[in-house]
């Protein structure tokens, strides 16, 4: 029969995921059972495993969470600065159109003037004695 203490135990590396680390606990507690060892010996190690394990899945959602609110913040960057350049683009829509309906009505009202001006000018004159109108 093959002795669980002969076997070589491999220590799990950071990357390891949770249930491998668990593996790894359970097999050192097969290596150590022979050994006539106690659970209350055991406890302790295990209590600060997972003490550890408990801290670095919290490091690790703090970091995932710290990741969530840089890209939110990036896109939120983008969509504002998308935004600014509507608005300013809008701004010379509107400039370059009110701009048109000034020179519209510069020119409306030039007009206008240059219609009045000779009935003006014939209103001026009055009525012509060398007229043959009037007899």
């Amino acid at each position: 029969m093959d002795d669980v203490r002969t076997k070589t135990i491999i220590k799990p590396t950071l990357y390891d995921s949770p249930p491998s680390k668990l593996s790894f606990i359970t097999r050192i507690i097969r290596y150590l059972e022979p050994c006539n060892i106690g659970p209350s010996i055991i406890e302790d190690p295990t209590k600060l495993f997972s003490k550890a394990m408990a801290a670095m899945e919290e490091k690790e959602a703090e970091k995932a969470m710290q990741e969530g609110e840089d890209y939110l913040h990036s896109v939120m960057e983008t969509a504002m600065d998308e935004f600014r350049k509507f608005e300013d683009e809008m701004e010379r829509m509107l400039m370059a159109e009110n701009s048109l309906q000034k020179k519209a009505k510069r020119m409306g009202n030039s007009m206008e003037k240059a219609a009045n001006c000779p009935s003006k000018k014939s209103a001026m004159k009055g009525p012509s004695f060398r007229s043959k109108a009037h007899p």
